[in-house]
């Protein structure tokens, strides 16, 4: 696998744009005073996807808790 983070071209140039993605993440509060609280509340602009599973891998109760849960993806995203 090739890096993606390398700033200097082929032919020796520093490159003028961004040069690879940043991803990370982590499930629910494993991940609040990481880096949520951060882009909650920090200082800059980090422009982030939410991701919602389609499926429950684990279906308790018909999938209530799935079914739920939507809102609260919501409500994190505005």
């Amino acid at each position: 696998m090739e890096s993606n983070g390398k700033y200097i071209t082929k032919d020796g140039a520093r490159v003028d744009y961004h040069t690879g993605p940043i991803v990370w993440g982590e499930p629910g509060t494993n991940g609040q005073h990481a880096f949520y609280q951060l882009i909650h509340q920090g200082t800059r602009l980090i422009p982030a996807d939410f991701l919602m599973p389609a499926q429950s891998q684990h279906p308790i109760r018909d999938n209530l808790h799935h079914k739920v849960t939507p809102p609260l993806h919501v409500t994190q995203i505005l």
